[in-house]
């Protein structure tokens, strides 16, 4: 298990985790918090939540949870924010228009075993 693995789903698959039940009564989630461990999880107690509201929802062949090394995940950003200012875009209105662009890529480096997901039955 990698240092940088963790879980990545959307708040409201969270909330259902948390109060599945176990076959002896206790709730599954009760351990498995943003900033704590994951004890009801056995071989991955210990490692963080990212919550992320474009994960998926959970429905049928949704994949809505994911577990993994997430230092695998890349980012690149090409030449930093670019910040442009017009006075003559909306010069009827006086108006002065504002705008940032971002060139960013993303890919992950390990396809094959870094990130796993879990996929609900078509069912």
């Amino acid at each position: 298990m990698q240092p940088a693995a963790g879980w990545l789903m959307r708040n409201a698959t969270l909330t259902a985790i948390r109060k599945h039940k176990g076959t002896t009564g206790e709730t599954a989630g009760t351990d498995f918090v943003t900033d704590g461990p994951a004890s009801a999880f056995g071989a991955m107690i210990g490692k963080p939540v990212f919550i992320d509201p474009y994960v998926p929802a959970m429905a049928a062949n949704a994949k809505s949870v994911l577990f993994g090394d997430w230092s695998r995940y890349v980012v690149r950003m090409v030449n930093g924010i670019r910040f442009d200012r017009s006075d003559d875009y909306a010069f009827n209105t006086d108006l002065v228009t504002f705008r940032a662009l971002l060139r960013a890529d993303a890919a992950l480096v390990d396809t094959t075993g870094a990130i796993k997901y879990f996929a609900h039955s078509a069912t």
